[in-house]
């Protein structure tokens, strides 16, 4: 899915991370279209239904979509192995969804720009007390590192739609 080169390491600092922020949005995107489509096969749909339910699919929020995905394939296929690749598959996609969730609904602190750039996000713990999650970046290595933990994930994903959805059909049409 991806060839993407690193950023000249002489750009500036918010520039490498505006880029591996847009590369992160966009892998994501992938992500979240075969997630989608998977389920659509999964569904079994009608090629003269497919465009309104791709639609009305792609309403969800990709947790629901993720949530789905995850009952249809329950419900059609039992515990089976098809079943327990996915569940530990969404199961990463969760976790790698609530970085990506921390890394775009965040302040970007530019105040010690050149050096480094902080994320920051308000929030409230479970008790009611205010907290803040604050990351500082001086260089974008972990940032590239989620974006390439992104495509494989989205690699995963295609593997597991292409090898174990298409090779068994659902049995209970």
């Amino acid at each position: 899915m991806s060839n993407d080169s690193p950023p000249p390491a002489a750009a500036p600092l918010e520039d490498r991370v505006a880029l591996s922020l847009g590369r992160m949005v966009l892998r994501f995107s992938v992500l979240e279209s075969v997630t989608r489509y998977a389920l659509l096969h999964v569904l079994d749909v009608a090629d003269d239904d497919e465009t309104r339910i791709e639609a009305l699919l792609a309403t969800l929020p990709f947790r629901r979509l993720r949530d789905a995905l995850a009952a249809t394939v329950h419900d059609i296929y039992g515990d089976g192995a098809e079943w327990l690749s996915l569940r530990e598959l969404l199961a990463r996609i969760d976790e790698v969804e609530a970085r990506r969730n921390a890394l775009v609904h965040s302040a970007w602190i530019h105040s010690d720009l050149p050096a480094r750039i902080t994320r920051e996000k308000l929030g409230f713990s479970g008790g009611g007390k205010r907290r803040t999650d604050r990351e500082t970046f001086d260089d974008v290595v972990t940032l590239d590192k989620f974006v390439a933990d992104v495509n494989d994930l989205g690699e995963a994903m295609i593997k597991w739609y292409t090898r174990k959805l298409l090779e068994v059909a659902p049995t209970s049409k």
